[in-house]
């Protein structure tokens, strides 16, 4: 019986082997289209600054300037939150760069996005920037 070295065996299983993904989210099921024709609010702007809450579950908050938005009227300076640990689906932003964030509303002008929303937002960024380009 011949035995291959384990470096091989670890090279085979990395370049054979779909990515291990611990989000029911991460692969999105819906194009950008569908998803704008659902009524999810999408942003596109620039974070403006980021405020990191101590608590072990609790937020960062991201003031965000928005150049575009579909399906709702949001203009000038938001404010964004997420979680702050990636295993309750935090997601960060950039300060200084143009992101696009796609946002779940709990209650007015309360607006959230977490890591599920930006793995849609990043599987089809030029979906999403066609979208809001032509929403101008």
């Amino acid at each position: 019986m011949r035995i291959l070295p384990l470096g091989l065996v670890a090279t085979i299983i990395a370049f054979t082997c779909e990515p291990a993904l611990a989000c029911s989210c991460a692969r999105p099921t819906k194009s950008p289209a569908e998803l704008a024709a659902d009524g999810s609010i999408v942003v596109k702007g620039v974070a403006t600054s980021e405020e990191i809450s101590s608590k072990p579950n609790g937020n960062v908050s991201y003031g965000f300037k928005v150049s575009h938005a579909i399906n709702a009227k949001l203009h000038g300076e938001i404010t964004l939150k997420s979680a702050v640990s990636f295993a309750t689906c935090g997601a960060r932003l950039d300060v200084g760069a143009v992101s696009v964030v796609l946002l779940h509303r709990t209650e007015p002008g309360d607006y959230r996005f977490s890591s599920c929303g930006q793995y849609a937002i990043q599987h089809d960024l030029d979906g999403w920037n066609a979208i809001l380009d032509a929403a101008e």
